[in-house]
């Protein structure tokens, strides 16, 4: 198969197969098994949620699972599901109460409580 690129266009340290910069399995260029403590500055790197999608998430959640909420409509257990999917994803936790109970202190934590 023809490649897309020009001979040597690509950088070394992107090419794989023959010629290629061969490395111990788990070693990376900056370190072994997946340590970025080395790229940032102070420690492993740490994404935080944006606030308002949080907010926008619960208030969501908080709508369909209202006792006056969307009971009939057959989608609404599905996208209860996916909400709580999400919002399990954007805490790091893995149960239902707890991935709320994290995001609620998101989004009431400092900074948190703001809107921009």
């Amino acid at each position: 198969m023809r490649s897309l690129f020009p001979p040597n266009s690509v950088p070394k340290r992107f090419r794989s197969g023959p010629g290629a910069e061969a490395r111990p399995a788990g070693q990376h260029r900056r370190g072994a098994g997946g340590d970025q403590s080395d790229r940032t500055r102070g420690g492993p790197m740490v994404l935080e949620p944006d606030p308002n999608v949080v907010r926008e998430l619960i208030h969501r959640y908080e709508a369909l699972t209202a006792p006056d909420g969307p009971r009939e409509d057959p989608s609404t257990p599905t996208r209860i599901e996916g909400i709580v999917y999400t919002l399990r994803v954007l805490t790091g936790t893995g149960d239902e109460s707890k991935a709320l109970s994290a995001a609620r202190g998101l989004v009431s934590g400092p900074g948190g409580g703001r809107r921009r």
